[in-house]
């Protein structure tokens, strides 16, 4: 298993993976592949840096937009997990924690010291990032927002 930085070739597999990741949960993910397909451009667009792949045996099972230059209220230096998404026949094997800990790595290595997320009100992933050490800040219609101070 090996993390590397996102590329131009893997949207098909990021798509397929960010539309295997969301069913049951549709009202907090993309309604279709063109919109899923509009997304997950937009965050490659936004931060090219910090958009890495997770890949098992040459394929895609994974992937994290950690973007270092995005305004937050608790810092100067904040920073952004846009998207986390694992695909669903490979949870429970630790690779959201390993994507999260890149992440937030590569954040480190920009010196953002306060990043923050945004997960769906009901989505169980919320006791995931928890367990990170995120702390929730609010509710905000059908969304959490939830950040984590780096040392």
């Amino acid at each position: 298993m090996r993390i590397r930085k996102a590329e131009k070739g893997d949207l098909p597999k990021m798509i397929d993976v960010f539309m295997r990741a969301y069913e049951g949960l549709e009202e907090y993910g993309e309604p279709s592949r063109g919109a899923a397909r509009r997304y997950i451009k937009w965050l490659m667009r936004r931060s090219p840096e910090g958009t890495f792949v997770v890949e098992e045996d040459g394929r895609i099972i994974g992937f994290v937009c950690a973007d270092p230059e995005w305004e937050i209220a608790e810092s100067s230096r904040g920073g952004a997990i846009h998207e986390i998404v694992v695909d669903p026949g490979y949870r429970g094997r630790g690779i959201g924690r390993m994507l999260m800990e890149h992440a937030e790595n590569y954040l480190r290595s920009k010196g953002v010291d306060v990043v923050e997320l945004w997960v769906g009100r009901d989505n169980p992933a919320r006791f995931f990032y928890e367990k990170l050490g995120y702390q929730e800040k609010g509710l905000y219609g059908k969304w959490r927002r939830m950040i984590k101070f780096l040392k």
